[in-house]
């Protein structure tokens, strides 16, 4: 992922590994912004992110759903409890 990340151009990354050959999620960003990970698991990154341009702040949580229907309400419970 890091050559990727160089050949894209991105400054920083974050990468929640993959299981094997499966999942695994990344967040790529350059220096106009800051990014704190508030949680992450091999389904989800939650994370706040700075607009340092314009000063502007917003929360963002990027899913990545299992194709098991009870992996996926898991998955949603976890979420409604943030």
């Amino acid at each position: 992922m890091e050559r990727v990340r160089r050949c894209l151009k991105y400054l920083y990354s974050y990468l929640e590994q993959p299981e094997g050959i499966a999942g695994g999620l990344i967040i790529l960003w350059t220096k106009e912004v800051e990014i704190k990970v508030i949680f992450s698991s091999k389904e989800f990154i939650d994370l706040e992110c700075k607009d340092l341009e314009r000063d502007a702040q917003m929360r963002i949580t990027f899913l990545h759903f299992s194709t098991n229907f009870q992996e996926r309400l898991a998955l949603w419970q976890q979420i409604r409890n943030f």
